[in-house]
C-alpha cells in the first residue's frame, strides 16, 4: 500500500499540536488554576487560547490571636497563545494584577475594629465574557464583583477589542465614524428608555448619552452585534447591576468605519435606523 504524504502530514501536524497544547496547559503559574486550552471552531478561527484562573485566600489574627479568613479572590482572564495577541496578553495581565494588588493590599491590612465587625470573607470575582476571536480581531469583556460588606458593593467592566493588523485595542471611535457616534449614542438612549427597568431619570440617561459620544470604550463585538457594556456608576445611583445595550450592524449601516471590513464579516450596509424607529429587536444580552 502506497502511503499518502499529505495524510501523513496532517496526523504529525495533528499530533504535534495537540502535544504544544497540552504542554502549554501545563505550565501553571502561582495561584493559576484549571487553566484549559481551547481552540475555536475552524470556521471562525485557528487562535490557540487558555482559561486561565487566578484563586487566593487570605487570613489575619486579632490581637486576641483568632484567626480570621479575610479575603478570596477568583479572577479569571484569558491568554492568547498565537504570536500576534501578545501585547493583548501583557495588556490583559496589567489589568488583571492591579485588580489583584488592590484587593490583596486592601484586604489584608484590616483594623482590630473591622476584624470584630465586618462582615468576612470579602470578595473579588472577575468574570471573562469570550464574545469573539478570528486570526484578525480579539473581543471579550472582564466583569469584576468586589463585596467588602452588605452594603459595599462595587463592580468595574473592562473591555477589550484587540486589532491585530495596529496592535492596539480599539475604542467605540474606530468602529463608528465620528460623525455617527451621536446617532449611536441615541439609539443606546432610545434602548435604555424602552428596557428602563432601573428607573433611571433623564439626567442618568443623558450622562449615557455624553459618554456614548465620547468615544464610549467598554463595548464588545460578534458578527453582527455590537453590545455596550455599562457599571452601575455610568448609569446613576439607582442601578443596581450591570446593563449591557446590544445593537445589531443592520441598525448602523454607514455608520461604521469602512476599515473595519476586515474585521467585522459581513460589513453592514445600508441606511442606519432612526433613534425611536420601529425595526427588528437585537438579540438580548442575559
Amino acid at each position: 500500500m502506497r502511503n499518502n504524504p499529505l495524510a501523513s502530514k496532517v496526523v504529525w501536524r495533528t499530533i504535534l499540536t495537540a502535544v504544544a497544547v497540552s504542554i502549554w496547559a501545563g505550565c501553571q503559574g502561582p495561584g493559576d488554576r484549571d487553566s484549559v486550552a481551547r481552540n475555536l471552531p475552524p470556521t471562525q478561527s485557528r487562535v490557540l487560547y487558555s482559561i486561565r484562573n487566578i484563586e487566593r485566600r487570605g487570613s489575619q489574627a486579632n490581637s486576641k490571636g483568632q484567626v480570621f479568613q479575610t479575603y478570596e479572590i477568583r479572577l479569571q482572564y484569558p491568554e492568547f497563545i498565537n504570536a500576534p495577541f501578545q501585547s493583548l496578553n501583557q495588556s490583559v495581565k496589567n489589568y488583571v494584577e492591579r485588580i489583584r494588588s488592590e484587593f490583596v493590599n486592601d484586604a489584608s491590612n484590616l483594623d482590630e475594629e473591622t476584624l470584630s465587625k465586618a462582615v468576612l470573607p470579602w470578595t473579588a470575582q472577575m468574570h471573562l465574557s469570550l464574545d469573539y476571536v478570528t486570526d484578525q480581531m480579539a473581543s471579550f469583556s472582564l466583569e469584576t464583583h468586589v463585596v467588602t460588606g452588605p452594603q459595599d458593593k462595587s463592580v468595574e467592566i473592562q473591555s477589550f477589542n484587540f486589532d491585530v493588523r495596529r496592535r492596539q485595542n480599539m475604542a467605540l471611535g474606530d468602529i463608528i465614524l465620528p460623525d455617527g457616534l451621536p446617532t449611536v449614542a441615541e439609539l443606546v438612549a432610545q434602548e435604555i428608555r424602552q428596557n428602563n427597568e432601573a428607573g433611571l431619570t433623564e439626567t442618568d440617561i443623558t450622562r449615557v448619552k455624553t459618554t456614548v459620544n465620547a468615544k464610549f470604550i467598554n463595548f464588545t463585538l460578534s458578527k453582527e452585534l455590537i453590545t455596550l457594556h455599562f457599571s452601575p456608576a455610568d448609569l446613576g445611583e439607582t442601578a443596581n447591576s450591570p446593563k449591557h445595550v446590544t445593537l445589531a450592524f443592520h441598525q448602523l449601516g454607514p455608520l461604521i468605519n469602512p476599515d473595519m471590513g476586515q474585521l467585522l464579516t459581513p460589513l453592514p450596509t445600508g441606511k442606519p435606523a432612526k433613534p425611536g424607529q420601529s425595526k427588528k429587536s437585537a438579540p438580548k444580552r442575559r
